[in-house]
């Protein structure tokens, strides 16, 4: 594995790569809070998590926390703050990044999505069935317990939430001018 180049003298955050959640959350999080941070792109979660881990230039990371988990649990990472804005139940004695940075609300999330011309009553029948399974007990528990928080949404929730999505990280991308190539 190649280190990434860390600007020495300034805090330095390590992502799993450019455009990544993790590198625009290093980007959102400088935008709102002022401070000065230089990204360190990584092919993927496990050199950039490696990298820090070994001492090889980042100096924090923003990483999901299903991945980085098992280092947190065996003493190798120190979770400092979740992004999301409500504690995370896997960790409730680390604060959310938002109880000092007002604005500061990141999640990963991931959603099912069906063409366009799915009629509405198999949508709402497949949306239950997903909704049941996501809040299920047994589910839940088991997910809980790799770092994820499940919760559900209608579909109509989902399409409020994915467009309030896109409307906030691109402007972070633009504000921020970044460019990928």
């Amino acid at each position: 594995m190649a280190a990434a180049k860390a600007k020495p003298g300034s805090i330095n955050f390590a992502s799993s790569g450019n455009g990544t959640s993790q590198h625009l959350s290093g980007v959102f999080f400088e935008q709102l809070s002022g401070t000065k941070l230089s990204h360190v792109p990584y092919k993927g979660s496990s050199e950039s998590l490696s990298a820090l881990m070994g001492g090889q230039g980042p100096d924090l990371i923003f990483e999901n926390l299903a991945p980085a988990l098992p280092y947190i649990k065996a003493g190798k990472l120190r979770a400092i703050g979740v992004t999301s804005a409500k504690r995370v139940s896997t960790l409730p004695d680390v604060p959310t990044v938002a109880e000092t940075l007002s604005g500061f609300d990141v999640v990963s999330w991931q959603a099912i999505f069906a063409p366009a011309g799915v009629p509405k009553p198999i949508v709402a029948k497949l949306s239950g069935a997903l909704v049941n399974t996501m809040l299920d007990p047994e589910m839940k528990s088991k997910l809980v317990s790799m770092g994820i928080e499940p919760s559900a949404m209608t579909p109509a929730e989902l399409a409020t939430f994915q467009k309030a999505e896109v409307e906030k990280w691109a402007k972070v991308i633009k504000t921020a001018n970044i460019k990928l190539d």
